[in-house]
């Protein structure tokens, strides 16, 4: 039978990787989040409107500084930039863009058609990508 553990603080020699709660970075108007691009996946998510189970992409930067992996949740308006700035920046070779240091602008609420409020989105790209992204 397996031995009760009851949390466990940092070893020697080991580097702890554990999940806070806290969910994605939430980006409210006029913020930013700048780091070094680590890629996108998929992930469900319970939808909150709807209660459903919805696949969305998430987007991984690591800040400058260190510190633990920013994780910003995908929405329509920025799924469509980031394909956007893959196909231009780095001839639709996704895995051209990781390691280079990017910042996400989150602009303003905007109406849609039928009046819902929609956020609008920017990404910034360092010009100098290093090397092996070439």
């Amino acid at each position: 039978m397996a031995k009760k553990t009851q949390t466990v603080q940092q070893q020697p020699g080991f580097r702890s990787f554990k999940n806070d709660g806290s969910g994605f970075a939430e980006l409210k108007e006029g913020e930013s989040i700048t780091g070094i691009f680590l890629g996108r996946r998929k992930q469900v998510i319970k939808d909150r409107r709807t209660k459903q189970p919805k696949e969305i992409w998430v987007y991984r930067l690591l800040p400058k500084d260190g510190g633990s992996i920013i994780k910003v949740g995908g929405r329509a308006l920025l799924d469509s930039m980031y394909e956007d700035m893959i196909d231009e920046m780095f001839g639709s070779n996704e895995e051209a863009a990781k390691g280079v240091e990017m910042i996400i602008n989150r602009g303003d609420n905007v109406k849609t058609g039928d009046n819902n409020p929609i956020g609008t989105y920017e990404i910034l790209v360092s010009e100098d990508i290093p090397a092996q992204h070439d």
